[in-house]
């Protein structure tokens, strides 16, 4: 069974079309979605961004697990290096009825050590984008570097020269000499 998409949203979703035992899939994210939430440190790369998930169901409850793909360049912000790289941020979320009293995540398998993050819906149909939003977001750290062990850019310092003193101090550099004695 193919899932309805709502058109403009590839993240739509009607729970009705989602089979209990869950449903693969793929899409390509535009260039507008992904640019949209890059911060001023980062630029588009070279191929479209994808997002691969699984969606299954329990009763009114979905769960989605997944990674994005996406290609960044950014500049290291320690040596200035342009560096192009793909992001792959996972993500696992709980959709439930925005009118549900209480969930129990016992009832969701989860093989991640972190917590899912969960979300309420109303209506059969409905947009699962923000999961993903947010795991973009969080993997778009705000000063991007090369490498961990980016030393930075190698400023060449002058020899030091002799000290030119200017003749007004020398009273006070004769006063200096004397209390060192």
């Amino acid at each position: 069974m193919e899932m309805t998409m709502k058109r403009g949203d590839p993240f739509f979703v009607k729970i009705d079309e989602v089979p209990k035992n869950g449903r693969t899939l793929a899409i390509e994210l535009g260039s507008d979605w992904v640019a949209s939430l890059l911060t001023q440190a980062y630029s588009l790369g070279g191929k479209p961004a994808r997002a691969e998930f699984e969606i299954e169901r329990d009763h009114d409850n979905l769960v989605v697990k997944g990674e994005l793909e996406v290609d960044v360049s950014y500049a290291c912000s320690r040596c200035s290096e342009e560096v192009q790289r793909t992001l792959r941020p996972k993500l696992t979320a709980i959709f439930v009825p925005a009118k549900a009293h209480s969930v129990r995540l016992e009832d969701f398998e989860n093989d991640d050590d972190g917590l899912d993050d969960m979300y309420g819906y109303e209506g059969r149909g409905f947009s699962i984008e923000q999961p993903f939003v947010d795991a973009l977001s969080l993997s778009l750290v705000p000063y991007p570097v090369c490498a961990e062990q980016c030393d930075g850019v190698d400023v060449a310092h002058p020899a030091a020269e002799e000290e030119v003193v200017d003749p007004r101090w020398g009273p006070l550099a004769e006063l200096k000499k004397k209390l060192k004695r």
